[in-house]
């Protein structure tokens, strides 16, 4: 967004530029021209003899509105030459001669003036005009520098996304890998899980039957235990009768 609003903003002074330079051509020319009628108009001034036709070429010329406009430098000079060529027929009017003479010195006088007011406003604007175009031309080599910064920028940009994503390509790759080997060894785990489980399963019940079995014999041992008890209980019995008749027999050999 930034170099777009950069590009937009060089865009746009490069055509105000371009307009300030059509601007500036026309000024200068119009000082080329304007400098030419004031030569012309000097001339026509500093005439020593002016007749009614000069006075009315210049009346004619300022009341157009030309004497402030561009003009070629030919039609002046040709409107410069017909007011000479009336003087020599301005002779034999002496009294018109005279009141044209004065006229037009002061009007004449006026015009130069005038024209060169406007030629210091043109020569003013047109430094203006060129000293707004140096300086769009700063501001333009400006925005442009900022413009190949941004552009730079927005590259290393570009290139660290492309590295970024690279790089996010190559971890999902490596997470796809690593889940598919977890899939794998979650299938195998599940696979040996399943067979211990039978075995346990198998040893379980093994087992209970060996409990059973041993419960069986436990109770088969206490039977014999319980005999064996029985049988030596017998056996004292038997021993304290066989002394108890050792005994009788000692008294009865005693009394014989």
């Amino acid at each position: 967004l930034h170099i777009k609003a950069l590009s937009l903003k060089i865009n746009s002074l490069e055509a105000e530029k371009a307009l300030l330079i059509t601007r500036n051509d026309e000024l200068e020319s119009r000082l080329i021209q304007l400098g030419q009628n004031l030569s012309i108009a000097s001339v026509i001034a500093s005439s020593a003899t002016v007749t009614p036709c000069t006075v009315e070429s210049v009346s004619n010329l300022v009341s157009s509105g030309s004497a402030f406009k561009p003009v070629h430098t030919q039609t002046m000079m040709q409107r410069l030459n017909n007011g000479r060529q009336s003087a020599a027929e301005a002779l034999r009017w002496p009294v018109l001669e005279n009141v044209a003479a004065a006229y037009g010195h002061q009007y004449n006088e006026n015009l130069v003036n005038n024209m060169q007011i406007e030629l210091d406003i043109a020569r003013e604007e047109c430094s203006l005009v060129q000293e707004k175009i140096v300086k769009m031309g700063c501001i333009n080599s400006e925005l442009e520098h900022q413009l190949i910064n941004a552009k730079e920028s927005l590259e290393k940009a570009e290139m660290r996304a492309r590295q970024a994503e690279e790089q996010v390509g190559e971890f999902c790759r490596n997470c796809s890998r690593q889940e598919e080997y977890q899939k794998s060894l979650q299938s195998e785990f599940l696979v040996k899980y399943s067979a211990i489980e039978r075995e346990v399963n198998d040893l379980k019940e093994e087992l209970a039957l060996k409990n059973e079995q041993l419960n069986a014999r436990m109770i088969e041992n206490n039977k014999r235990n319980e005999e064996m008890r029985q049988w030596r209980f017998a056996m004292d019995e038997m021993e304290t009768v066989h002394m108890e008749i050792k005994m009788l027999e000692k008294q009865v050999v005693l009394q014989i």
